[in-house]
Formats: structure tokens, C-alpha cells, sequence
């Protein structure tokens, strides 16, 4: 409701508004929501974008896992934010660019980038993204085998989270903490974050984030013996997919 109303006053005062930013706002909740095919429609009418427009491009490319150009032009896009002095814009870039250097298994350099986002973050008092540092940093945490370090940093940053009403990103911390509690074999602990990322992805309208925990918690069903219950979940989320076009 909120995004809604922002849309519309920012619709009413069109003719004030820097060019790209209704565009980037809804190319933002399109990314959100899974539709990416929306977002793209919306991003490609940019051909000399924005800073807010480039921010979306590129976090729309690092969630489409094409990675071929991306943390170059990550890089490039933060050397402008910051020529910008737009710490916001500078810190979801990073945050983009350690979660491309995460998904190309490039840890070192992906924590670096973690742990920059977190200490800006905290010393500009930006709590969003100060949540989205520590959600990289416990993802990474994960694939190095440090659940139980990687548990205490999703507590940190659901914490963060559900102080500041970020539900979106709350959604998200309470999904990995699902998947570290997953790793541990403390399954009846994963099912209840779960559940709990399940009903908040639902009410946000994030489809594919819905998809991807509906089949996670098929998988913990099946190990604690309920397959009826396993396989209905797997079709839920075969079915979110395959509206989505994803190939999962």
C-alpha cells in the first residue's frame, strides 16, 4: 500500500520528477514480485539510464543470474554513486556485486563486499541495508559450512528487519534461516521459518520467493516422513514456476 501510494504521488508530480524514477520504482516491485519480464519492459525504455534506472538494471541482471558483464558494470555504477555522494545507491550496488561474486564462487571477495555494506551501513544509520549486508554475509556463511555462525547472523538481520517493518526482507531472513536450521537437521525448527517466510512472501505478492520456499519445505516434509504433504507442495511450487517461465 505504501509503494502504491508513492507510485501515485510521484505519477501526480510527473513533470518535477527526475526521468526513470516512477520507472525505477516499479521495475523495483516487478524484481520483488518475480516478474521479471515486467521489470525488463520497464528498464529497456532507458537507453542513457539513470542512476536509480542503472541500480535496477543491475540488480535485475544479478537476479536473471547474468553475470557475464555484471560486476563490471557493478563497479563502474559504484564509482558513479558515489561521484553522486548517494550512499544508498553505493551500498545496494555493492550488495549486488557481492551476491554476483557469491553466485560465481568468489567468496572472498563476496564477504568483502558484505562486510562494507554492513559497516557503512551501520555508521549511516541505514537499517534496510544494513539487513541486506548481513543476509549476504550469512549466505556466504552457509556455503562455507558456518551454520551455526550463519544462524546467528539471520537472527541478526530478521531482527533488523521486523524492527523496521521491512517485510519483504523479512520474508527473506526468515526463509534462510529455514535453510540453515535445514543444514543443522533441526527440522521442525526449519519448518516453523518456513511457514512463517511462506505466509509473508504470500501476503507481499513475491511468487518466486513462494515457489523457492514451498519447495524447501517439501524437502524437510519428506525427511520427517510426510511425503502426502511433500509431494502437494512440490506441485504448488511447480506450478508457481512454470507461470513464472522458470526453467526449476
Amino acid at each position: 500500500a505504501m509503494l502504491q501510494a508513492c507510485l501515485q504521488s510521484l505519477r501526480k508530480d510527473a513533470g518535477e520528477v527526475e526521468p526513470g524514477e516512477i520507472d525505477s520504482l516499479e521495475s523495483a516491485w516487478a524484481i520483488l514480485r518475480g516478474d521479471y519480464a515486467c521489470a525488463e519492459r520497464l528498464l529497456a525504455q532507458h537507453e542513457n539510464p539513470s542512476l536509480s534506472v542503472l541500480v535496477q538494471k543491475i540488480h535485475l541482471a544479478v537476479e536473471l543470474k547474468d553475470f557475464g558483464e555484471v560486476v563490471e558494470r557493478c563497479k563502474s555504477a559504484i564509482l558513479t554513486a558515489h561521484r553522486c555522494k548517494d550512499l544508498v545507491a553505493e551500498l545496494l550496488l555493492l550488495a549486488d556485486l557481492g551476491s554476483a561474486y557469491q553466485r560465481t564462487g568468489n567468496a572472498l571477495e563476496a564477504m568483502r563486499c558484505a562486510n562494507q555494506v554492513i559497516t557503512q551501513a551501520e555508521k549511516a544509520n541505514l537499517p534496510y541495508l544494513m539487513g541486506r549486508g548481513l543476509q549476504l554475509k550469512g549466505i556466504l556463511q552457509i556455503s562455507q559450512g558456518f551454520e551455526r555462525d550463519a544462524l546467528e547472523t539471520f537472527h541478526h538481520a530478521a531482527a533488523y528487519a521486523s524492527e523496521n517493518r521491512f517485510l519483504p526482507l523479512l520474508a527473506r531472513a526468515e526463509g534462510r534461516l529455514g535453510i540453515a536450521y535445514q543444514n543443522s537437521g533441526k527440522y521442525r525448527l526449519s519448518l516453523q521459518h518456513y511457514e512463517k517466510a511462506l505466509g509473508l512472501a504470500r501476503n507481499l505478492g513475491m511468487r518466486r520467493d513462494e515457489a523457492e520456499l514451498l519447495h524447501n519445505l517439501a524437502i524437510v516434509l519428506a525427511s520427517l516422513g510426510k511425503n502426502d504433504e511433500s509431494i502437494l507442495y512440490i506441485r504448488q511450487a511447480r506450478d508457481i514456476f512454470a507461470g513464472l517461465n522458470d526453467e526449476q
